[in-house]
Protein backbone atom coordinates (compact mmCIF):
# COMPACT_ATOMS: atom_id res chain seq x y z
CA UNK A 1 0.00 0.00 0.00
CA UNK A 2 2.69 2.37 1.12
CA UNK A 3 4.34 1.64 -2.66
CA UNK A 4 1.28 2.32 -4.14
CA UNK A 5 1.08 5.73 -2.70
CA UNK A 6 4.96 6.46 -3.44
CA UNK A 7 4.30 6.04 -7.30
CA UNK A 8 0.57 7.71 -6.72
CA UNK A 9 2.97 10.85 -5.39
CA UNK A 10 5.57 10.52 -7.72
CA UNK A 11 3.51 10.76 -10.78
CA UNK A 12 1.31 13.68 -9.45
CA UNK A 13 4.28 15.86 -8.41
CA UNK A 14 5.43 15.40 -11.95
CA UNK A 15 1.97 16.74 -13.07
CA UNK A 16 2.59 19.37 -11.19
CA UNK A 17 6.10 20.16 -12.30
CA UNK A 18 4.76 20.12 -15.95
CA UNK A 19 1.71 22.00 -15.08
CA UNK A 20 4.03 24.31 -13.40
CA UNK A 21 6.60 24.69 -16.44
CA UNK A 22 3.29 24.92 -18.75
CA UNK A 23 2.43 27.82 -16.73
CA UNK A 24 6.13 29.43 -17.03
CA UNK A 25 6.03 29.35 -20.31
CA UNK A 26 2.36 30.99 -20.84
CA UNK A 27 3.51 33.82 -18.97
CA UNK A 28 6.47 34.57 -21.09
CA UNK A 29 4.49 34.19 -24.23
CA UNK A 30 5.92 31.75 -25.72
CA UNK A 31 5.14 30.84 -29.04
CA UNK A 32 3.31 26.97 -28.64
CA UNK A 33 1.37 28.50 -26.08
CA UNK A 34 -0.32 31.66 -28.17
CA UNK A 35 -3.67 29.77 -28.36
CA UNK A 36 -3.56 28.59 -24.63
CA UNK A 37 -5.85 31.38 -23.03
CA UNK A 38 -3.22 32.61 -20.25
CA UNK A 39 -6.37 33.29 -17.74
CA UNK A 40 -7.54 29.53 -18.40
CA UNK A 41 -3.93 28.02 -17.86
CA UNK A 42 -3.84 30.59 -14.49
CA UNK A 43 -6.55 28.48 -13.55
CA UNK A 44 -5.41 25.41 -13.99
CA UNK A 45 -2.30 26.26 -12.73
CA UNK A 46 -3.98 27.46 -9.67
CA UNK A 47 -6.40 24.17 -9.29
CA UNK A 48 -3.25 21.65 -9.59
CA UNK A 49 -1.32 23.58 -6.79
CA UNK A 50 -4.06 23.53 -4.29
CA UNK A 51 -4.57 19.85 -4.95
CA UNK A 52 -1.42 19.08 -4.26
CA UNK A 53 -1.24 21.33 -1.00
CA UNK A 54 -4.88 19.57 -0.13
CA UNK A 55 -3.41 15.72 -0.60
CA UNK A 56 0.49 15.84 0.10
CA UNK A 57 0.77 18.61 2.60
CA UNK A 58 3.71 16.47 4.29
CA UNK A 59 5.51 17.03 0.88
CA UNK A 60 6.07 20.21 1.99
CA UNK A 61 8.83 21.84 4.11
CA UNK A 62 7.13 24.88 6.82
CA UNK A 63 10.25 26.23 7.61
CA UNK A 64 10.91 29.73 9.66
CA UNK A 65 12.92 30.79 6.61
CA UNK A 66 10.56 29.16 3.46
CA UNK A 67 7.27 31.06 5.79
CA UNK A 68 8.86 34.02 6.03
CA UNK A 69 9.74 34.01 2.16
CA UNK A 70 6.87 33.42 1.13
CA UNK A 71 5.09 36.20 3.48
CA UNK A 72 7.88 38.61 1.47
CA UNK A 73 6.80 37.32 -1.67
CA UNK A 74 2.70 37.49 -1.27
CA UNK A 75 3.46 41.68 0.11
CA UNK A 76 5.57 42.03 -3.01
CA UNK A 77 2.27 40.19 -4.98
CA UNK A 78 -0.28 42.64 -2.86
CA UNK A 79 2.15 45.15 -3.60
CA UNK A 80 1.62 44.77 -7.73
CA UNK A 81 -2.44 44.13 -6.99
CA UNK A 82 -2.67 47.48 -5.33
CA UNK A 83 -1.56 49.52 -8.17
CA UNK A 84 -2.49 47.32 -10.74
CA UNK A 85 -4.58 48.91 -13.82
CA UNK A 86 -7.18 45.98 -13.97
CA UNK A 87 -8.09 44.49 -10.87
CA UNK A 88 -10.83 41.69 -12.44
CA UNK A 89 -7.92 40.48 -14.55
CA UNK A 90 -5.03 41.00 -12.12
CA UNK A 91 -6.34 38.90 -8.97
CA UNK A 92 -6.43 35.96 -10.77
CA UNK A 93 -2.98 36.81 -12.14
CA UNK A 94 -1.31 37.18 -8.94
CA UNK A 95 -3.15 34.92 -6.94
CA UNK A 96 -1.89 32.26 -8.81
CA UNK A 97 1.79 33.37 -9.17
CA UNK A 98 1.35 33.07 -5.53
CA UNK A 99 -0.06 30.24 -4.50
CA UNK A 100 2.85 28.65 -7.51
CA UNK A 101 5.46 30.35 -6.19
CA UNK A 102 5.12 29.64 -2.60
CA UNK A 103 4.49 25.73 -3.52
CA UNK A 104 7.93 26.06 -5.20
CA UNK A 105 9.28 28.04 -2.00
CA UNK A 106 7.88 25.38 0.49
CA UNK A 107 9.13 22.05 -1.65
CA UNK A 108 11.81 20.43 0.22
CA UNK A 109 15.38 20.52 -1.29
CA UNK A 110 15.25 16.85 -2.94
CA UNK A 111 11.46 17.77 -4.84
CA UNK A 112 13.12 21.21 -5.63
CA UNK A 113 15.88 19.29 -7.64
CA UNK A 114 13.30 17.09 -9.23
CA UNK A 115 11.19 20.24 -10.06
CA UNK A 116 14.86 22.12 -11.45
CA UNK A 117 14.92 18.72 -13.40
CA UNK A 118 11.57 19.39 -15.65
CA UNK A 119 12.52 23.41 -15.74
CA UNK A 120 15.85 21.86 -17.77
CA UNK A 121 14.25 19.11 -19.68
CA UNK A 122 11.26 21.31 -20.75
CA UNK A 123 13.71 23.97 -21.79
CA UNK A 124 15.79 21.76 -23.89
CA UNK A 125 12.65 19.62 -25.29
CA UNK A 126 11.66 23.31 -27.04
CA UNK A 127 15.67 23.56 -28.00
CA UNK A 128 15.32 20.08 -29.47
CA UNK A 129 12.66 21.16 -31.67
CA UNK A 130 13.80 24.68 -32.94
CA UNK A 131 17.57 24.16 -33.36
CA UNK A 132 17.52 21.83 -35.80
CA UNK A 133 14.69 24.09 -37.70
CA UNK A 134 16.64 26.77 -37.51
CA UNK A 135 19.79 25.40 -39.17
CA UNK A 136 17.74 24.25 -41.95
CA UNK A 137 16.63 27.68 -42.25
CA UNK A 138 20.24 29.10 -42.20
CA UNK A 139 21.09 27.05 -45.06
CA UNK A 140 18.15 28.28 -46.91
CA UNK A 141 15.96 25.46 -47.00
CA UNK A 142 12.19 26.80 -47.55
CA UNK A 143 10.18 26.40 -44.32
CA UNK A 144 6.54 26.81 -43.82
CA UNK A 145 5.46 29.53 -42.12
CA UNK A 146 2.44 31.83 -40.78
CA UNK A 147 2.21 35.49 -42.38
CA UNK A 148 4.69 38.58 -40.32
CA UNK A 149 2.44 40.39 -37.88
CA UNK A 150 3.16 43.19 -35.28
CA UNK A 151 2.88 41.18 -31.84
CA UNK A 152 -0.22 42.21 -29.61
CA UNK A 153 2.28 44.26 -27.34
CA UNK A 154 2.63 46.93 -30.41
CA UNK A 155 6.65 46.21 -30.18
CA UNK A 156 7.72 42.58 -31.82
CA UNK A 157 7.41 42.10 -35.25
CA UNK A 158 7.60 37.96 -35.75
CA UNK A 159 7.17 35.59 -38.63
CA UNK A 160 6.20 32.31 -36.89
CA UNK A 161 7.86 29.01 -38.57
CA UNK A 162 6.14 26.82 -35.93
CA UNK A 163 9.48 25.32 -34.57
CA UNK A 164 10.45 28.81 -34.01
CA UNK A 165 10.25 32.62 -34.41
CA UNK A 166 12.26 35.05 -36.65
CA UNK A 167 11.82 38.83 -35.63
CA UNK A 168 11.09 40.36 -38.62
CA UNK A 169 10.69 39.54 -42.13
CA UNK A 170 12.19 36.01 -44.01
CA UNK A 171 15.04 37.65 -45.71
CA UNK A 172 14.64 40.92 -44.41
CA UNK A 173 17.78 40.34 -41.70
CA UNK A 174 21.63 40.00 -42.93
CA UNK A 175 22.42 37.92 -39.77
CA UNK A 176 19.28 36.41 -37.99
CA UNK A 177 19.91 35.69 -34.85
CA UNK A 178 17.88 32.80 -32.62
CA UNK A 179 14.82 33.45 -30.98
CA UNK A 180 13.75 29.63 -30.52
CA UNK A 181 9.71 30.02 -29.27
CA UNK A 182 10.99 33.15 -27.14
CA UNK A 183 9.94 36.49 -28.45
CA UNK A 184 13.43 37.69 -28.79
CA UNK A 185 16.59 36.47 -28.20
CA UNK A 186 17.18 38.16 -24.74
CA UNK A 187 14.36 36.39 -23.68
CA UNK A 188 15.73 33.23 -24.82
CA UNK A 189 19.45 33.88 -23.83
CA UNK A 190 18.77 34.88 -20.11
CA UNK A 191 16.80 31.94 -18.61
CA UNK A 192 18.99 29.73 -20.35
CA UNK A 193 21.79 31.13 -18.62
CA UNK A 194 20.17 30.72 -15.68
CA UNK A 195 19.49 27.56 -16.03
CA UNK A 196 22.91 26.50 -16.62
CA UNK A 197 24.44 27.72 -13.65
CA UNK A 198 21.07 26.80 -11.46
CA UNK A 199 22.47 23.25 -13.00
CA UNK A 200 26.11 24.19 -11.55
CA UNK A 201 27.36 24.93 -14.91
CA UNK A 202 28.27 21.34 -15.19
CA UNK A 203 28.58 20.73 -19.06
CA UNK A 204 28.73 17.05 -18.83
CA UNK A 205 25.58 16.79 -18.64
CA UNK A 206 23.83 16.77 -22.07
CA UNK A 207 21.17 19.51 -21.69
CA UNK A 208 23.80 22.12 -19.76
CA UNK A 209 25.76 21.87 -23.47
CA UNK A 210 22.40 22.39 -25.20
CA UNK A 211 21.41 25.51 -23.70
CA UNK A 212 24.68 26.74 -23.89
CA UNK A 213 24.57 26.21 -27.98
CA UNK A 214 20.90 28.06 -27.57
CA UNK A 215 22.67 31.18 -25.96
CA UNK A 216 25.55 30.82 -28.28
CA UNK A 217 23.06 31.25 -31.39
CA UNK A 218 21.27 33.80 -29.92
CA UNK A 219 24.21 36.21 -30.48
CA UNK A 220 22.55 37.88 -27.04
CA UNK A 221 24.66 40.82 -25.74
CA UNK A 222 23.27 40.27 -21.99
CA UNK A 223 23.19 36.13 -22.88
CA UNK A 224 27.10 36.29 -23.55
CA UNK A 225 27.97 38.81 -20.84
CA UNK A 226 26.23 36.47 -18.25
CA UNK A 227 27.61 33.62 -19.38
CA UNK A 228 31.15 35.07 -19.28
CA UNK A 229 30.92 36.99 -16.21
CA UNK A 230 29.29 34.03 -14.05
CA UNK A 231 31.89 31.49 -15.41
CA UNK A 232 34.83 34.28 -14.66
CA UNK A 233 33.24 34.25 -11.03
CA UNK A 234 33.08 30.75 -10.84
CA UNK A 235 36.55 30.03 -11.71
CA UNK A 236 37.73 32.57 -8.99
CA UNK A 237 35.83 30.83 -6.08
CA UNK A 238 36.98 27.28 -7.10
CA UNK A 239 41.00 25.73 -7.64
CA UNK A 240 43.49 27.73 -8.92
CA UNK A 241 43.98 25.17 -11.64
CA UNK A 242 40.94 26.46 -13.27
CA UNK A 243 41.29 30.20 -12.77
CA UNK A 244 44.49 29.50 -15.31
CA UNK A 245 41.63 27.87 -17.80
CA UNK A 246 39.29 30.40 -17.61
CA UNK A 247 42.11 33.27 -17.46
CA UNK A 248 43.31 31.28 -20.51
CA UNK A 249 39.75 31.03 -22.03
CA UNK A 250 39.18 35.12 -21.76
CA UNK A 251 42.71 35.47 -23.44
CA UNK A 252 41.41 33.36 -26.06
CA UNK A 253 38.50 35.67 -26.49
CA UNK A 254 39.87 38.80 -26.00
CA UNK A 255 42.50 38.03 -29.29
CA UNK A 256 39.17 37.07 -31.12
CA UNK A 257 37.57 39.87 -30.12
CA UNK A 258 41.06 42.00 -31.65
CA UNK A 259 41.21 40.14 -34.58
CA UNK A 260 37.10 40.68 -35.53
CA UNK A 261 37.53 44.32 -34.60
CA UNK A 262 40.48 44.70 -36.79
CA UNK A 263 39.04 42.92 -39.82
CA UNK A 264 37.80 44.84 -42.96
CA UNK A 265 34.71 43.30 -43.73
CA UNK A 266 33.13 43.95 -40.13
CA UNK A 267 29.53 44.00 -41.19
CA UNK A 268 29.82 40.27 -42.61
CA UNK A 269 30.76 39.04 -39.81
CA UNK A 270 28.14 37.88 -37.12
CA UNK A 271 29.67 38.23 -34.47
CA UNK A 272 31.21 41.58 -34.91
CA UNK A 273 27.93 42.84 -36.00
CA UNK A 274 25.53 41.75 -33.56
CA UNK A 275 27.86 41.54 -30.21
CA UNK A 276 31.53 43.77 -30.78
CA UNK A 277 29.37 47.04 -32.61
CA UNK A 278 27.24 46.73 -29.45
CA UNK A 279 29.90 47.42 -27.26
CA UNK A 280 31.74 50.05 -28.95
CA UNK A 281 31.22 53.63 -26.81
CA UNK A 282 28.93 56.01 -27.74
CA UNK A 283 29.23 59.85 -25.84
CA UNK A 284 25.17 59.88 -24.92
CA UNK A 285 24.63 56.71 -24.16
CA UNK A 286 27.80 54.85 -23.46
CA UNK A 287 27.77 51.69 -24.69
CA UNK A 288 26.11 51.44 -28.41
CA UNK A 289 24.29 48.39 -26.87
CA UNK A 290 22.51 50.48 -24.03
CA UNK A 291 19.66 51.15 -26.16
CA UNK A 292 16.79 49.79 -23.98
CA UNK A 293 15.11 52.80 -23.54
CA UNK A 294 14.18 55.73 -26.10
CA UNK A 295 14.19 59.55 -25.29
CA UNK A 296 10.91 60.13 -24.84
CA UNK A 297 10.96 57.69 -22.04
CA UNK A 298 13.90 58.90 -20.10
CA UNK A 299 12.15 62.24 -20.33
CA UNK A 300 8.84 60.99 -18.74
CA UNK A 301 10.97 59.02 -16.56
CA UNK A 302 12.43 62.93 -15.07
CA UNK A 303 8.99 64.15 -14.82
CA UNK A 304 7.93 61.04 -12.87
CA UNK A 305 10.14 61.90 -10.56
CA UNK A 306 9.81 65.94 -10.75
CA UNK A 307 6.02 64.93 -10.02
CA UNK A 308 6.02 63.49 -6.68
CA UNK A 309 4.57 59.61 -8.61
CA UNK A 310 8.19 57.70 -8.32
CA UNK A 311 7.10 56.01 -4.86
CA UNK A 312 4.26 54.24 -6.42
CA UNK A 313 5.04 54.62 -9.56
CA UNK A 314 2.68 55.65 -12.55
CA UNK A 315 0.98 52.70 -13.85
CA UNK A 316 -2.85 53.98 -13.61
CA UNK A 317 -1.66 56.94 -16.18
CA UNK A 318 -0.27 55.12 -19.11
CA UNK A 319 -2.91 54.74 -21.94
CA UNK A 320 -3.68 51.38 -23.02
CA UNK A 321 -3.72 52.56 -26.29
CA UNK A 322 -0.72 54.29 -26.38
CA UNK A 323 1.63 52.45 -23.57
CA UNK A 324 4.96 54.48 -24.39
CA UNK A 325 6.97 51.85 -22.06
CA UNK A 326 5.96 48.89 -24.71
CA UNK A 327 9.74 49.43 -26.72
CA UNK A 328 11.46 50.08 -23.56
CA UNK A 329 12.66 47.48 -20.60
CA UNK A 330 15.14 47.56 -18.28
CA UNK A 331 14.72 48.31 -14.31
CA UNK A 332 13.89 52.14 -15.41
CA UNK A 333 10.64 51.10 -16.80
CA UNK A 334 9.87 48.46 -13.40
CA UNK A 335 10.38 51.74 -11.72
CA UNK A 336 7.94 53.37 -13.86
CA UNK A 337 4.96 51.08 -13.77
CA UNK A 338 5.66 50.05 -9.82
CA UNK A 339 7.72 52.79 -8.12
CA UNK A 340 10.39 52.87 -5.83
CA UNK A 341 8.42 50.83 -3.64
CA UNK A 342 7.93 48.31 -5.69
CA UNK A 343 11.75 48.11 -6.26
CA UNK A 344 12.60 47.96 -2.74
CA UNK A 345 10.02 45.67 -2.08
CA UNK A 346 11.41 42.89 -4.55
CA UNK A 347 14.91 43.75 -3.52
CA UNK A 348 13.90 42.76 -0.11
CA UNK A 349 12.51 39.42 -1.42
CA UNK A 350 15.28 38.86 -3.78
CA UNK A 351 18.10 39.37 -0.39
CA UNK A 352 16.13 36.93 1.22
CA UNK A 353 15.99 34.63 -1.10
CA UNK A 354 19.84 35.19 -1.32
CA UNK A 355 20.62 34.88 2.62
CA UNK A 356 18.08 32.26 3.38
CA UNK A 357 20.59 29.89 1.35
CA UNK A 358 23.49 31.75 1.28
CA UNK A 359 26.65 29.73 -0.65
CA UNK A 360 29.13 31.07 -2.39
CA UNK A 361 27.91 29.55 -5.71
CA UNK A 362 24.06 31.05 -4.68
CA UNK A 363 26.11 34.41 -4.49
CA UNK A 364 27.44 33.75 -8.05
CA UNK A 365 24.04 32.79 -9.09
CA UNK A 366 22.86 36.01 -7.35
CA UNK A 367 24.96 38.51 -8.97
CA UNK A 368 24.00 36.81 -12.76
CA UNK A 369 20.02 37.20 -11.49
CA UNK A 370 20.38 40.64 -10.98
CA UNK A 371 22.76 41.80 -13.73
CA UNK A 372 19.80 40.28 -15.67
CA UNK A 373 17.68 42.38 -14.37
CA UNK A 374 18.88 45.53 -15.17
CA UNK A 375 18.24 45.46 -18.44
CA UNK A 376 15.35 43.49 -18.90
CA UNK A 377 13.14 43.90 -15.80
CA UNK A 378 11.26 39.93 -16.12
CA UNK A 379 12.92 38.90 -12.97
CA UNK A 380 9.30 38.69 -11.22
CA UNK A 381 7.82 36.37 -14.05
CA UNK A 382 7.94 33.21 -13.13
CA UNK A 383 9.81 31.57 -16.14
CA UNK A 384 12.88 33.53 -14.52
CA UNK A 385 12.26 33.53 -10.76
CA UNK A 386 10.88 30.02 -10.27
CA UNK A 387 13.76 28.83 -11.76
CA UNK A 388 15.93 30.88 -9.05
CA UNK A 389 14.08 29.94 -6.22
CA UNK A 390 15.32 26.44 -6.93
CA UNK A 391 18.61 27.04 -7.71
CA UNK A 392 19.69 28.37 -4.01
CA UNK A 393 19.04 25.83 -2.02
CA UNK A 394 20.67 23.16 -4.79
CA UNK A 395 23.36 25.21 -5.07
CA UNK A 396 24.01 25.39 -1.06
CA UNK A 397 23.57 21.91 -0.51
CA UNK A 398 25.65 20.60 -2.96
CA UNK A 399 28.51 23.27 -1.40
CA UNK A 400 27.65 21.92 2.38
CA UNK A 401 27.86 18.21 1.73
CA UNK A 402 29.98 18.20 -1.15
CA UNK A 403 27.80 16.28 -3.61
CA UNK A 404 28.95 15.23 -7.08
CA UNK A 405 28.09 18.45 -9.71
CA UNK A 406 24.84 16.62 -10.97
CA UNK A 407 22.10 16.67 -8.41
CA UNK A 408 20.34 13.28 -7.05
CA UNK A 409 16.90 14.18 -8.40
CA UNK A 410 15.64 10.21 -8.81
Amino acid sequence: MHDVWAIGTNVYFKVYGIVIFLFMCTTMNLSFTWEISILGMSIVGLLMTLLFFFFYPTKFSYTKSNCRLCVMYVIFLGYLLFVSTNFTIDIIRYLTYGVCGCSVILLPDYLKARLLRIFTLGTCLILLISIPAWLLYLLGFSLPHGSTDLYENGFHILTNYYFFLLNGYPGEQLIPRFTSMFLEPGQLATPCVFLIFANDANFRKKEVILLFIAVILSFSLIGYGLLLGGLFLKSLMSQKYRVLKILSFLIVVASLFLYINSSRNKDENAFYALIISRLEYDEEKGIAGNNRTTMFFDNQYSKMFESGDQYLGIADKIDPNFDWTNNTSGWKKFVVKYGLVGLILFSFFCLILLFKDWSLQGFIYFIVMIVAFIPRSMLPSPYWLYVSIVAFPLLKMQQRCGLKRNFDVN
